[in-house]
Order: C-alpha cells, then structure tokens, then sequence
C-alpha cells in the first residue's frame, strides 16, 4: 500500500490494485491503450511496474466497470474416448 494526499491535507492509503486501476483507466480513457488492442500481461506488469495478482484484479474490475473486456477463456483439448478402436 501507499499513501496518497488527499484534499485537506489528510493521507489516504491506496492498494497496488487501486494504483493499477487507475493507471489503467487513465491510459484507456486517455487512448494511450487502444480500442481491441490486445493486452499483455507481461508487458502491461513491466510497464505498471507491478505484479500480475494486482494486474488481474484491476482488470476484473475494469472489466465490471465497462471499460476492458477479456476474451473467452482458452478451450483446452480433450480426447474425445477413453476407448481404442479395436
């Protein structure tokens, strides 16, 4: 956590999670991050200076917020039977 001035001189203490949404918001809405760009986790952590925990969560909240959208979780391949042909 970090501590942030607030209006009236008081110190607010804010998580890496609220620091990361609200550089996130702030490059989405200022189009530093551009509509359907695909985000990296790797280098979005290298550029925040962060990890990827903090990373996800500000992303899921974002995501709630209307301003990120995550793609479809990846399908995984399956064997269609256990069974061999005989």
């Amino acid at each position: 956590m970090t501590a942030e001035p607030v209006p009236g001189g008081a110190v607010e203490a804010t998580s890496l999670v609220e620091l990361t949404v609200r550089r996130l918001r702030s490059d989405i809405l200022g189009g530093a991050l551009v509509p359907g760009e695909r985000l990296v986790e790797e280098q979005l952590t290298r550029r925040l200076g962060t990890s990827r925990a903090p990373l996800r969560e500000a992303l899921r909240l974002l995501s709630e917020q209307g301003l990120f959208r995550a793609p479809a979780p990846a399908r995984g391949s399956a064997s269609r039977s256990s069974r061999r042909a005989t």
